[in-house]
């Protein structure tokens, strides 16, 4: 019976890639098992049904450096922790999504001699994915750039089968909205800068338009509008994604793959540098690429967002084809290795 641990947590970006590939998974591994430190990844796993383990984690602080004095004693016992629950379940591999949630159980792993693959979704590497692959891990680039650079795998980033299996006629129906949908979404946690024109919008746009405003958990205000609608957060991206005539966003990277998967118009709205580790900066220039709009948020204004949605004319070309058959096979290729 061959057995994998799935790892990654903090955002939906760490967790929903490894969600994707269940499907593939389950064709090749009797027993999946999800390592993380509780909330957004908790919560997908259990909806899946898969047996989650909570690990302790530790998180570099950008912000204040003295804060990390002790960062490798905590590494050092998180991952202690870890190699216990992982020397008992005795997996076959284990893939990771990066980010700081993973790296005990990744560190863990590979002291143990267990497989590991770690996929980056960003163009650069990022801090616990650039320890793992000093450790020893198998890397995967969701870009082609980077895996040149890095020499690892280019495999895209795992796509959820249920992107496609909604049609825009059918999504919009559901939505009961028969008009051209802008779909603004800032992530999971929502986007203030983002949030604080997406109200005005509407009247910018005019009547042919419907704004439905994905605003983030606990972010949300009550407006409504004869052309706006805000929720706070939904599990079923797919259908508003499929829905949407022009899609709003940052530019993280599992939103930039999957809607230019789904070929749609989109208008990114990169996180400034400094904010984040610039990560998202050079993901726009892949948006640019493959036909994304980008509006930088230094001129990210109610105006000239309305102006990029009435000039997006371009629909989106998929950065990799085939990515979740390309991981699984990166994942397998590494037990063969092994046996």
């Amino acid at each position: 019976m061959k057995s994998i641990i799935l790892t990654g947590g903090g955002t939906g970006g760490h967790v929903y890639p490894n969600i994707a590939m269940l499907d593939n998974l389950k064709k090749h591994f009797d027993r999946i098992y999800y390592f993380g430190i509780g909330g957004i990844d908790e919560e997908l796993a259990k909806k899946n049904n898969l047996e989650f383990f909570k690990t302790d984690y530790v998180k570099f602080d950008r912000q204040n450096i003295f804060k990390n004095i002790n960062l490798f004693q905590k590494l050092n016992a998180a991952k202690k922790n870890a190699k216990i629950m992982i020397q008992k379940l005795n997996p076959d591999v284990v893939l990771s999504k990066g980010g700081y949630a993973s790296l005990p159980t990744v560190i863990a792993a590979l002291d143990l001699k267990i497989p590991v693959v770690c996929h980056e979704s960003d163009v650069t590497l990022g801090l616990a994915n650039k320890y793992a692959r000093c450790k020893g891990a198998v890397m995967a680039y969701a870009n082609k750039e980077s895996a040149i650079k890095y020499k690892g795998e280019f495999t895209g980033i795992p796509l959820r089968r249920d992107l496609f299996k909604i049609s825009k006629f059918d999504a919009r129906s559901k939505l009961n909205v028969n008009k051209k949908i802008v779909l603004i979404t800032g992530g999971s946690s929502g986007a203030t800068a983002i949030n604080n024109i997406a109200k005005s919008l509407p009247d910018k746009l005019g009547k042919d338009f419907y704004v439905i405003h994905i605003s983030g958990k606990g972010k949300t205000d009550g407006t409504v509008g004869e052309n706006y609608r805000q929720i706070e957060y939904t599990h079923d991206m797919p259908l508003y994604l499929n829905a949407a005539e022009v899609v709003i966003s940052r530019c993280g990277a599992t939103t930039l793959h999957e809607v230019a998967a789904l070929k749609k118009k989109a208008v990114f709205i990169p996180l400034p540098k400094g904010i984040s580790r610039g990560d998202q900066l050079l993901n726009a220039k892949i948006a640019k690429q493959h036909g994304g709009t980008v509006l930088y948020q230094n001129d990210l204004t109610a105006t000239n967002l309305a102006n990029c949605i009435f000039n997006c004319d371009k629909h989106m070309t998929p950065i990799c084809e085939n990515p979740n058959e390309k991981l699984l096979n990166l994942i397998l290729k590494q037990i063969n290795k092994t046996t």
